[in-house]
């Protein structure tokens, strides 16, 4: 209780006056809030953090950061650092280049228990640490992914690719090679997964759980027999437009996919199931609550203007909280701040 007090207090001292900012929202079916519970600002390495790619949160607390250069100094200031659960750094680990466990482009990061998984785009692989820094397994020759997750023994990626191609494909780590490839993309998800990504993929009571950022369904895959069940759910005030005329590159289609609804995330909370919807670039966001048969319990709205330290949407999870990232700039830095909310039941 300590510590949260004391980590609130320091992200006091260069955010907004908390009194100011909502601190519940309230289900519109009124059996669950989304409650604030603390705020953590990353300490260290403020030039890695202004560019940060990826976040995963590690399960005794702590974060994982992965940054792939940018505007902290190009591709060779690529860099992932492990913080504690205060924010301070704790170590970086591997470092820039082609070898084993370097990495050029680590823009996605995962965990499987204390082992962190860096996902490299660029060499198409991903490396397996120890939290002490310990380099352990790699794997190389992946399909080339925007995202990634993490079953005990199989990697499920959110594959690049063009219309009609599969969205999903499995990797099993025994025998290193891909055994399932699920779903399908339209020209919509097409030009919508150009402003988020990876879009609704996440583990489950065993399955891997995926959506398309088009249409309001969630697709469970079995891994070891890659079946697959369908779940729809609707979505209030969700739209997607046609996509007929707006090519994927084009400066068009990115306009249209910010101002176009999407499904933004699936996350598991404490027994339930979190799904997240943007409703365009100004538009609310929601939070769809399921329970463990997938029915429908409540929604959660919240939206942009209000002054709540949220983002645009769910950066991590730790499994008991959503974590929103914002940043702050105080004296000429800028601070990322990792905003933990929890979901609530109400009695």
């Amino acid at each position: 209780m300590r510590r949260t007090a004391l980590v609130v207090l320091s992200v006091f001292l260069w955010t907004l006056p908390l009194a100011a900012q909502p601190t519940t929202f309230e289900g519109t079916e009124g059996n669950f809030q989304l409650v604030k519970d603390e705020a953590v600002v990353l300490q260290e390495n403020l030039e890695f953090l202004a560019d940060f790619s990826g976040l995963a949160a590690l399960p005794n607390g702590g974060f994982v950061v992965t940054t792939t250069g940018g505007r902290s100094g190009g591709s060779e200031a690529a860099a992932v650092i492990v913080y504690d659960a205060d924010g301070r750094q704790e170590r970086m680990l591997g470092r820039y280049g082609q070898g084993p466990h370097e990495y050029e482009r680590p823009r996605f990061v995962a965990t499987q228990g204390e082992r962190i998984l860096i996902g490299d785009q660029a060499q198409r692989k991903v490396s397996a640490f120890a939290r002490d820094g310990t380099p352990l397994n790699e794997w190389t020759g992946l399909p080339f992914h925007n995202g990634f997750t993490a079953t005990a023994d199989a990697l499920a990626f959110h594959q690049v690719g063009t219309t009609d191609e599969e969205l999903v494909s499995l990797y099993d780590t025994d025998t290193e090679r891909v055994t399932c490839r699920a779903g399908t993309r339209t020209p919509a998800d097409q030009i919508l997964m150009r402003v988020q990504y990876p879009v609704g993929l996440t583990i489950y009571e065993g399955e891997v759980l995926y959506a398309a950022p088009s249409r309001t369904v969630v697709h469970r895959l079995q891994p070891s027999s890659c079946e697959e069940r369908t779940l729809p759910f609707d979505v209030p005030d969700f739209s997607v437009e046609e996509t007929e005329g707006y090519p994927p590159n084009s400066m068009e289609g990115l306009e249209y996919a910010w101002l176009n609804s999407r499904i933004a995330g699936i996350h598991p909370m404490n027994g339930y199931l979190v799904i997240e919807a943007a409703l365009g670039l100004e538009g609310d966001r929601l939070l769809l609550v399921f329970d463990e048969d997938f029915e429908h319990v409540d929604t959660i709205r919240y939206g942009l203007d209000n002054e709540a330290p949220i983002s645009r949407h769910v950066d991590l999870t730790d499994g008991q909280r959503l974590g929103f990232v914002t940043q702050e700039e105080a004296n000429g830095e800028v601070h990322r701040i990792v905003n933990w909310w929890r979901l609530r039941p109400v009695e």
